[in-house]
């Protein structure tokens, strides 16, 4: 750590007031920070100054971009669950909607299923959806037959069965699902479905997921089988 990083590390100083209506209870770790520039546990609320300019900074930064029309840093400078609010934001703001910058926010979103309708609105207003792929995700698109068995693990029959996000890789969507098992009043299951390919968004795999992107109202029957 830099001279003066340890300097604002241990200088005494309050929280900024922009960031006081932001501070909350933790669920494990006591009171943190939770805005959509600044997400921090475990904070001294007496030994802020490293915090308060850490958001200083990417204020200025925050201004710039929307200036330049620098719309990916725009987004970026959100921590991750609020970067989907920042990329309606941008649009809003006259950011044309960027094919490269959806799939970019979309594949580094972890709560997807708690936007879902922003993400709806977003997949809609894209005047062709096939755009936010590469050029190897956009091949294998093209070789899939005009029927596709796409799968999704879900944390217990209640939850978001109609959701977005599905794979290709029936074993994949069981690691999804096995990531809640055991816990109490939990019972994961994996759910499967038919689709036409034509009703496919997009295909994305560049985390190895065989990831498919669909709309809700897109999907038929739901088979579902139970983690063991």
């Amino acid at each position: 750590m830099t001279s003066k990083l340890m300097e604002l590390y241990d200088k005494q100083e309050p929280l900024c007031e922009a960031l006081e209506p932001y501070v909350t209870e933790g669920k494990f770790l006591g009171k943190m920070i939770h805005h959509p520039l600044i997400i921090e546990t475990l904070f001294d609320p007496n030994r802020c100054a490293l915090i308060n300019e850490r958001y200083r900074l990417k204020m200025e930064a925050l201004a710039k971009a929307k200036t330049e029309n620098k719309w990916s840093s725009y987004v970026f400078l959100h921590e991750r669950p609020y970067r989907v609010d920042a990329l309606c934001r941008a649009i809003g703001l006259g950011a044309q909607i960027d094919p490269d910058l959806v799939s970019e926010v979309w594949i580094d979103s972890e709560n997807i299923w708690q936007h879902k309708q922003t993400w709806q609105t977003i997949w809609k207003a894209l005047p062709d959806p096939h755009m936010t792929m590469d050029d190897n995700e956009r091949a294998v698109y093209n070789l899939m037959p005009d029927k596709i068995s796409i799968h999704r693990g879900i944390r217990h029959k209640g939850h978001n069965r109609r959701g977005m996000s599905w794979t290709r890789d029936k074993e994949r969507a069981s690691w999804f699902a096995n990531r809640w098992k055991g816990q109490k009043g939990l019972q994961p299951v994996v759910l499967s479905t038919e689709v036409k390919k034509k009703d496919i968004l997009a295909y994305f795999n560049g985390r190895g997921e065989e990831e498919v992107v669909i709309m809700p109202s897109k999907l038929r029957k739901l088979t579902e089988f139970q983690i063991g």
